[in-house]
């Protein structure tokens, strides 16, 4: 049996796909809810208080701005870095405010579940169906009107100064499935 292009997918079809993921294991689900989403949000936020003098961020006026006039779903795209970047992702997203999600390695978010806990969910690259099932759960997410995701399109930690900047593929096919995303 083939399966039908991704991007012309309906949501009833990104739905059956997703759950057809979690329940094989292939794509471990965000779930930001609850006391444990509390408890690590203030660990976080403790954190980067401490190890930071200054967070700086351009343009967070223009994000709430823009999602007051046009509600919908957000692409944050960002190089990354260093282990912060989760941190800092999050620190943003509270910051706006907006529901913040990010995709992470399904290895890292089966090591380090608390992350479900702030939005992360997972891809394993190795594995087509897992990539298809989280590009139907971005797109999915993308469809809630403060719906905020964050992508590191390299794929893996990588100093700011290399270069060429080589995204992984798929993010065109997240685009193109999205439909209308802030970007």
């Amino acid at each position: 049996m083939t399966e039908e292009p991704i991007d012309d997918a309906t949501d009833a079809e990104h739905i059956a796909r997703v759950e057809r993921a979690i329940r094989a294991g292939l794509l471990i689900p965000a779930r930001p809810t609850g006391w444990p989403r509390k408890a690590l949000n203030a660990y976080i936020q403790r954190r980067v208080r401490r190890s930071f003098h200054a967070v700086r961020c351009q343009g967070l006026q223009r994000v709430r701005q823009s999602l007051a006039e046009q509600p919908g779903g957000t692409l944050f795209l960002g190089n990354h870095s260093c282990w912060w970047d989760v941190f800092l992702a999050h620190f943003l997203n509270e910051a706006v405010p907006v529901e913040g999600y990010g995709l992470m390695e399904h290895f890292n978010l089966k090591r380090f579940g608390f992350f479900q806990r702030i939005g992360c969910y997972s891809v394993d690259r190795s594995n087509p169906a897992s990539v298809r099932a989280a590009l139907s759960y971005t797109t999915l997410l993308l469809r809630r009107p403060r719906a905020a995701i964050w992508l590191f399109p390299q794929g893996r930690i990588l100093g700011n100064e290399v270069r060429p900047i080589r995204f992984q593929p798929g993010l065109r096919s997240l685009v193109k499935m999205a439909g209308r995303a802030r970007l």
